[in-house]
């Protein structure tokens, strides 16, 4: 699924509202891992972003939450959007269109 919606957002596609539940799910649930999971997870959080920012910032918020209670060997099967080796692209968006959302 994480794949097929990143495929269908491409780069600058806001996210149909009728796909708000599957994208966040998708990002939820990331149970694996390839090489491109960062990027793409990156991609569907900033169509999400687009389409709704206060479920957007409710996802992030519950992300960090898990992240914090993760031992590490198991974070690399979730998606982190601080992600230094992957991408942070959903926390660049963030930080650069809605910089007042993102200080505390």
């Amino acid at each position: 699924m994480l794949r097929a919606l990143s495929i269908y957002l491409h780069a600058d596609k806001v996210l149909p509202i009728e796909l708000l539940p599957i994208a966040e799910r998708t990002l939820r649930e990331l149970g694996s891992f390839d090489p491109h999971s960062s990027f793409n997870c990156d991609r569907i959080a900033i169509a999400l972003a687009r389409t709704d920012l206060d479920r957007t910032f409710q996802l992030f918020k519950s992300q960090i939450l898990m992240l914090a209670g993760t031992s590490p060997m198991n974070t690399v099967r979730k998606w982190n959007p601080f992600e230094t080796y992957g991408s942070n692209g959903f926390w660049a968006f963030l930080c650069r269109n809605f910089p007042r959302a993102c200080l505390p």
